[in-house]
């Protein structure tokens, strides 16, 4: 706001007019003629669109130079994708077997039995399923393992009817590990079987080499 004298019949009055003055001021003034002509702002709106329009679409070169560094950049885009490409192919590549395995390994339906599963541990069937219970991995009064690790297709059970010599019936549970779970309980053991290998192995005696008299 600025103050300027004017003239009214024979006085001075001075009065606060807008000045419009740098950047702010040529916005506001565009603002002003903008809301008293429908023509203008149609303008307005226009040029806005054709701007935005030349931003969305890039340049063409203009001389040899620019032609050149537009295809250079082209190129240097097109190899960078290339190379991108290339290694992610090669990891899949590298992957590939791993994946097979997990895909394997997931859908086979090889299972053993607790006594061929101690046997591949090298150890007793009432050695491993005492680690099982001492693990909390079986339950105690029972041959069989706790929900969680069936969730975890750990193990499978099946159930069974055993009839004794009186005739009478009892349920029983027939626990076997699949191949996940042979994965999973040779390595959770593996120090121990590796100690329990090392235990059963024969000890070498010394033996003494005494030089004949001459």
């Amino acid at each position: 706001m600025a103050q300027v004298k004017i003239q009214r019949e024979r006085r001075a009055e001075a009065v606060e007019v807008y000045v419009f003055a740098g950047e702010q001021g040529e916005r506001d003034s565009i603002i002003l003629v903008a809301q008293l002509s429908p023509e203008f702002t149609a303008r307005l709106v226009d040029s806005w669109r054709e701007m935005k329009e030349q931003l969305a679409t890039p340049a063409l070169p203009k001389n040899y130079i620019e032609a050149l560094e537009a295809h250079l950049a082209s190129e240097k885009r097109a190899e960078q994708l290339a190379i991108a490409n290339a290694a992610k192919d090669a990891q899949i590549e590298r992957d590939k077997p791993k994946v097979q395995f997990a895909e394997d390994f997931q859908h086979s339906d090889v299972v053993v039995t607790l006594s061929q599963m101690a046997n591949l541990c090298g150890v007793g069937r009432k050695t491993f399923i005492s680690w099982l219970r001492r693990d909390k991995i079986f339950q105690k009064q029972r041959c069989a393992p706790y929900q969680q690790y069936i969730d975890r297709d750990f193990f499978d059970v099946k159930e069974d009817i055993y009839h004794d010599d009186a005739g009478r019936a009892h349920p029983t549970l027939t626990a076997r590990v699949t191949i996940a779970g042979q994965a999973w309980l040779k390595n959770l053991y593996r120090a121990e079987i590796e100690t329990h290998l090392a235990a059963k192995r024969p000890k070498r005696r010394a033996v003494a080499v005494e030089d004949d008299a001459e």
